[in-house]
């Protein structure tokens, strides 16, 4: 009897895993809060000795996403970082990515299809491929270099979400609320 049981919660609790995952449900109604105080361009700026800003370029509008700007960095010792900055913001940053080993480009379809689902919804988009790349180093291969295995236990994410405001902050003069 123990043993069915034992097999029942087993199977409720593998049942329930990616249940909760973030789904967007009726975000239509969030209202746009913030606009930019600065031209995208000038974010590149922000470079400093540990932050590399690479690229800040405004993104026209399309059927997949509105207008915004899209900002490529660079966190030593090698955390990339994608943050896209929504023309009409509603105050919030969206974090999103990497499953598995993590390391996907940031064009790839998961990511581009999360990125267009934030900016419609006017969040501020921020991803990571915390600190390593699938393409040059697939499978868990990074892991053999301590700190790249850091960076993508914990370090990452924090740096992203840390960044992510940062940049906020300059681009809206406010940092995301949520």
């Amino acid at each position: 009897m123990r043993w069915i049981a034992a097999a029942l919660f087993f199977v409720a609790t593998l049942c329930a895993q990616g249940g909760g995952s973030v789904q967007f449900r009726d975000l239509a109604a969030m209202a746009a809060t913030g606009k930019p105080v600065m031209p995208c361009a000038e974010l590149r700026s922000l470079t400093s000795y540990d932050l590399s800003v690479i690229s800040a370029n405004v993104i026209p509008a399309s059927s997949e996403a509105p207008e915004h700007c899209r900002v490529n960095l660079m966190v030593l010792p090698e955390i990339n970082i994608q943050v896209n900055l929504p023309t009409a913001w509603n105050g919030r940053l969206y974090m999103f990515g990497n499953g598995g080993w993590a390391g996907e480009p940031f064009e790839s379809a998961g990511r581009a299809a999360h990125r267009a689902r934030g900016l419609k919804a006017g969040f501020m988009t921020a991803a990571t491929d915390t600190g390593h790349s699938v393409l040059s180093e697939p499978g868990a291969s990074f892991a053999l270099n301590r700190q790249k295995l850091l960076d993508f236990g914990f370090r990452a994410m924090h740096v992203t979400a840390v960044t992510a405001k940062t940049i906020a902050a300059a681009y809206y003069a406010t940092p995301p609320a949520k």
